[in-house]
């Protein structure tokens, strides 16, 4: 057909109106449309604990490798803005062998940003004290370190998350400063957050 053709010149503007158009909702089976749910708007006090394990390790003089070791921490924060949390932070690991039980805790402060919806980083500064205490049938001895200068850390994602609860996976990270030593504790960690 003469003066008429398939091929219409493109157009990035026509374009992109086209798919803006289509964008804001997706149709169901049902006839209804449907929007994706708005990040949760978290704001004021939150308190937050984990569970988890993983290894207990120090490099220097006396130390003797890596022990697996149990993990909880506890937290309180607030949201400063809605991706930035401040939070103050106990997380002590420890094992248990033949009456033996060494472990070290880390008091740190910190914070905690959220790089995309639900997964976040935080690292925080404080100190740590580490300890061994031994049970036995006929002696109990204990000795605890002074408190040093520590440094914590983690990566997360929450598989869960609401604007006043979520539920998330952590891999966590800390160590002491010991006299000629470094104590590091590192955890694979389920954790729990009401804001």
């Amino acid at each position: 057909m003469p003066g008429f053709s398939l091929r219409a010149p493109f157009s990035p503007a026509a374009l992109t109106a086209a798919l803006a158009a289509a964008a804001p909702a997706a149709q169901a089976q049902d006839g209804r449309y449907y929007t994706a749910p708005p990040p949760p708007a978290r704001d004021g006090w939150n308190v937050g604990f984990g569970l988890g394990g993983g290894d207990l390790s120090c490099e220097g003089r006396g130390c003797d490798g890596v022990t697996e070791a149990g993990s909880f921490d506890v937290q309180v924060g607030s949201m400063l803005r809605p991706r930035l949390r401040v939070l103050g932070e106990l997380w002590v690991m420890g094992h248990t062998e033949d009456n033996l039980t060494i472990s070290q805790a880390i008091l740190t402060g910190g914070l905690q940003y959220w790089i995309i919806e639900r997964l976040w980083v935080r690292g925080g500064i404080g100190v740590a004290s580490a300890s061994a205490r031994y049970d036995g049938a006929f002696v109990d001895l204990e000795d605890q370190t002074e408190n040093v200068f520590a440094v914590a850390g983690g990566v997360g994602f929450e598989v869960v998350s609401r604007p006043t609860f979520a539920f998330d996976i952590q891999i966590r990270g800390g160590t002491g400063f010991y006299d000629d030593v470094k104590a590091r504790n590192a955890a694979l960690v389920l954790g729990l957050t009401w804001y």
